[in-house]
């Protein structure tokens, strides 16, 4: 496959990063899993099973799995998204939130925790997580409030 761009753009702009992927997730991920295992002497024949193809959890009887792996804990997480505003990113840390994957059942996660710690949440309207949604609304007391809770 090959991908190509006509057109230019200004160095005045300064940095700028596009991330692309011309195959699926799982297609990816199966290839640089082939790949590990090919560095580490271990052939894999296997396929991939994601959550998106695998309808019950009674395919789990058949297998083990063979490594884990920690993510690394959310401030850190969430300082690399913001140190580079990769929005991206933050969209997909927000769908994360929730178990159903959409803005609206992340945002109700977020609104939860808002409440739980005493945020009044009634001036923020957050339609995405990507930040770049013009829907997007928040207050100067809920940000402060926001900042005041993350300080203590």
């Amino acid at each position: 496959m090959r991908i190509f761009f006509r057109g230019s753009f200004s160095s005045e702009f300064g940095k700028a990063a596009l991330y692309l992927s011309l195959e699926s997730a799982d297609r990816y991920a199966e290839r640089l899993i082939r790949t590990v295992c090919r560095q580490m002497g271990i052939e894999w024949t296997g396929r991939l099973l994601s959550r998106a193809t695998v309808e019950s959890p009674a395919w789990r009887l058949n297998y083990e799995p063979v490594s884990r792996v920690l993510s690394a804990q959310l401030p850190e997480i969430v300082r690399s998204i913001n140190k580079d505003s990769l929005n991206a990113a933050a969209q997909s840390l927000f769908l994360a939130l929730s178990d159903e994957h959409t803005n609206t059942a992340s945002a109700v996660v977020v609104e939860r925790w808002l409440i739980e710690n005493g945020i009044d949440c009634t001036h923020l309207h957050l339609p995405s997580g990507s930040g770049l949604d013009e829907k997007t609304r928040v207050d100067a007391v809920f940000m402060g409030d926001l900042l005041a809770r993350a300080h203590s």
